[in-house]
């Protein structure tokens, strides 16, 4: 076996095993839902990269978007001045074919089919984002529901005692010197 193939098994395994460690660490100080109130700044933002609180995907497909739809009105543009001249080999006419209409298509028709496509693919992003709100406000629901059903329970197990009302002195004597 060469040098360099043994090298780079001993550094692969040695990050898989580094790997391994940080995946542990990370899955008992940072991932669990309990911890994220005590963490701060990096570490919030690990617990929610990790919980998917966030939707990168949303952010990555913007970006997309907007890159695809600026090189189809740039490159669009650029298409304009392409003039291409050539030279039959058969009958030594030179020909000039413009290439502008290309561009003037790439920049009408693409931006519409690039929207029509990332349209597509944010409505699935939307749908799973109003399913999160959704869940997320049924389970402050069930958490309200919840406090609610314990506040009854409470109250019906242990009623406020009551005292027996005993006459004042003097409403005794009176109802004595009445008898």
């Amino acid at each position: 076996m060469s040098t360099g193939l043994s090298n780079a098994i001993i550094f692969m395994s040695l990050g898989a095993v580094a790997s391994l460690i940080a995946t542990i660490i990370l899955c008992l100080t940072v991932v669990p839902d309990k911890k994220r109130d005590s963490l701060k700044g990096f570490g919030r933002f690990l617990n929610d990269l990790f919980n998917f609180r966030g939707l990168l995907m949303e952010a990555i497909i913007k970006t997309l978007y907007v890159l695809i739809t600026v090189t189809f009105v740039v490159g669009g543009f650029f298409m304009l001045f392409i003039v291409n001249t050539h030279e039959s080999i058969f009958t030594g006419e030179t020909t000039t074919v413009w290439y502008g209409w290309v561009g003037l298509i790439a920049m009408i028709v693409g931006p519409i089919a690039t929207r029509l496509v990332f349209e597509g693919m944010m409505l699935f992003i939307l749908l799973v984002k109003n399913s999160i709100q959704i869940n997320n406000k049924l389970k402050d629901q069930y958490k309200t529901d919840e406090v609610s059903k314990k506040e009854k329970k409470q109250s019906k197990q242990a009623p406020i005692a009551q005292v027996p009302v005993q006459p004042d002195a003097e409403m005794q004597t009176s109802t004595e010197a009445k008898e």
